[in-house]
């Protein structure tokens, strides 16, 4: 089977950049992109390649927003679908999260509720230790 180039522009739109302002950040028109994005026109290789690394620019900082670590948004920016591992982390956490709120409040059965720890607490901790440097094994083996 023939591998189906990547469309770039797609991607970059679907990340949330206008039209403008990717025609802004490649010096060309709004009518162009619109071309490039729908296959009309295969962009000249020197646009290419700036277009290619916006994509992945734009892929990286979407993940690290979704709160993925540097670390693992560098190794995913390159995937077609940097939103797929996003949703993947954010999957991660929440199953997480319910185990060590599950756990924290079992064992701290007080009727003092300033030790109990709601579910946006646990993920707030959790995401502060993967950007502290923890790794998921790390996290799920504590």
């Amino acid at each position: 089977m023939p591998k189906v180039p990547r469309n770039y522009v797609a991607e970059i739109l679907s990340l949330g950049k206008s039209n403008r302002q990717l025609a802004k950040d490649l010096h060309t028109t709004v009518k162009r992109i619109n071309a490039y994005q729908t296959g009309m026109f295969k962009p000249p290789q020197s646009q290419y390649e700036k277009i290619r690394n916006i994509a992945r620019r734009e892929a990286y900082q979407a993940m690290r927003k979704s709160g993925v670590s540097p670390k693992v948004a560098k190794q995913f920016q390159r995937v077609s679908n940097p939103k797929t591992v996003s949703t993947g982390f954010e999957q991660w956490l929440d199953k997480w999260a319910k185990i060590f709120q599950r756990k924290w409040n079992k064992n701290h059965p007080d009727k003092d509720d300033s030790l109990h720890l709601s579910l946006d607490e646990v993920k707030d901790r959790l995401k502060q230790g993967i950007k502290n440097g923890k790794s998921k094994n790390e996290i799920e083996n504590y």
